[in-house]
């Protein structure tokens, strides 16, 4: 008797049939449940290096985003130009 069984209960319809099954249900879930389990372990470091590289591209993108206005604006002010195809005058 397993310790789980209570003696004074009888055991349910389908006898040992069904005390089988239940205990190879039991045991494929605990199987799937170990396999996720390594799955995880190998997945989590690719996790881990994705978030990684996510942040370092976070920070890239601020820094430039930042470095923009100082930077970028005035060519981008050149380019525009006057919208006769010549480039615009700075005012004094």
């Amino acid at each position: 008797m397993s310790s789980f069984q209570n003696p004074k209960v009888p055991p349910p319809p389908g006898g040992s049939h069904l005390h089988a099954h239940t205990r190879e249900a039991y045991a494929a879930i605990v199987s799937e449940r170990y396999a996720l389990k390594r799955e995880l372990a190998q997945t989590r470091p690719s996790l881990d290096e994705v978030r990684d590289a996510m942040r370092a591209l976070r920070v890239a993108v601020l820094a430039r985003q930042q470095a923009e206005p100082r930077e970028i604006a005035p060519a981008k002010a050149t380019e525009r130009g006057n919208g006769f195809g010549h480039p615009a005058q700075e005012v004094l």
